[in-house]
């Protein structure tokens, strides 16, 4: 063999199991040798995939943990209540009062059932809706006082009627902070619909 004949010698010439073989590729002995170090980086990557907690594994999931029932407003101009949760569902009412509240007492997917303080309910598409809180003053009083403190003796602001709708601020389970365009106040949440008795926001 010619001295500037730079080729890998054959196997049975001496070469190591470890050297590289014809045609640049490494031996068997080297290949296995790097599988194997990917192998425990495979085990912790399945291991962090099958421990985490089911919230995290889906928007359905956090969707089903949502307590039943629960205010929410209509975020939508306009929005269409069906009788079944879906689109191919005929439609019932439709909905043209943005801000007003509502309450979901049952969810299929994407489709909430919700109904009004008229008892008016239907299927709506979720994403039609609000977390943020509204109320309405209670259409069962003929007027609700609006107080500048939130006690039995405040000052009174104004005079609510039946079945205007106010932003809720926040609420102590007794008193809500609401505000009515230009004018805020406090209103005892029994004179609300769209907050809960006791709730506190």
């Amino acid at each position: 063999m010619a001295a500037d004949d730079d080729r890998p010698l054959p196997y049975s010439q001496g070469t190591a199991l470890n050297s590289v073989a014809p045609l640049g590729f490494p031996t068997v002995r080297r290949l296995v040798g790097r599988r194997l170090q990917f192998v425990p980086i495979l085990f912790i990557l399945t291991t962090v995939l099958i421990s985490l907690p089911a919230p995290m594994k889906g928007l359905g999931a956090e969707v089903r943990a949502l307590p039943l029932p629960r205010f929410v407003s209509l975020k939508a101009s306009y929005a269409n209540l069906r009788v079944g949760p879906g689109s191919g569902y005929g439609i019932e009412w439709v909905m043209k009062r943005p801000g007003i509240p509502l309450e979901i007492y049952q969810q299929y997917g994407n489709w909430r059932r919700v109904r009004d303080w008229e008892r008016t309910t239907g299927w709506i598409f979720g994403p039609l809706l609000s977390w943020r809180r509204t109320g309405i003053v209670a259409p069962w009083k003929n007027n609700v006082v609006l107080r500048q403190k939130p006690t039995i003796d405040g000052p009174i602001t104004a005079w609510l009627e039946p079945r205007v709708r106010v932003n809720l601020r926040r609420c102590d389970g007794k008193w809500c902070a609401v505000a009515q365009g230009t004018v805020s106040g406090f209103v005892k949440q029994t004179d609300l619909w769209g907050v809960y008795p006791g709730e506190v926001l």
